[in-house]
């Protein structure tokens, strides 16, 4: 299937808007490439931190 046609049977499913074109071209993209799930890939950096409310 192409990615328009899985993006359609989606939106058909659950309605428009529920997942954008680009998002499932990326899906496509990623698991043509041996993927397995839809994780991110660990990332070195600093890791984002939530829950705080005070801005520094």
């Amino acid at each position: 299937l192409t990615a328009a046609q899985i993006h359609d049977e989606l939106a058909a499913a659950y309605g428009q808007g529920v997942v954008s074109y680009r998002i499932v071209a990326r899906w496509i993209e990623r698991f043509s490439n041996e993927r397995e799930s839809l994780e991110d890939n660990p990332r070195s950096g600093r890791p984002i931190r939530g829950g705080g409310t005070t801005l520094i």
